[in-house]
């Protein structure tokens, strides 16, 4: 039997500061948000944009990093395998206003630090 293997690679921006906390073992965890955007044009032709949230865990020398060197809005390059729920599916939830959710969680293998966008530039 082939050997299965669950991998996703997306790029995006931090949601807010991770957080780090050290678990019984003393083992660091850094827990972060990171939204990755795309764009199409729809069948009208207008541009539609889209934003998918990932909540994503770092663990050891990784999550040490990412705690030090990210911040809120900063870039940055994941991979890392999905964490299905026990039916293989995201964690589906429901909002306030009873509009139905699913999270996204992602825990990380990999990080790339990519380049900062220069805020003094103008558009």
């Amino acid at each position: 039997m082939a050997k299965q293997y669950n991998k996703t690679i997306f790029v995006g921006n931090l949601g807010k500061d991770p957080e780090m906390r050290y678990v019984p073992s003393g083992k660091p965890v850094t827990e972060f948000t990171v939204a990755s955007h795309d764009q199409y044009p729809n069948a009208e032709g207008e541009i539609v944009k889209t934003t998918t949230w990932y909540k994503c865990t770092a663990w050891g020398k990784k999550a040490e990093l990412i705690n030090q060197y990210f911040r809120s809005g900063d870039p940055i390059h994941i991979e890392g395998k999905l964490k299905p729920d026990p039916n293989g599916r995201p964690a589906i939830w429901t909002r306030q206003d009873g509009s139905p959710a699913a999270d996204y969680e992602v825990t990380v293998l990999e990080f790339y630090f990519l380049p900062r966008a220069d805020k003094n530039e103008s558009a």
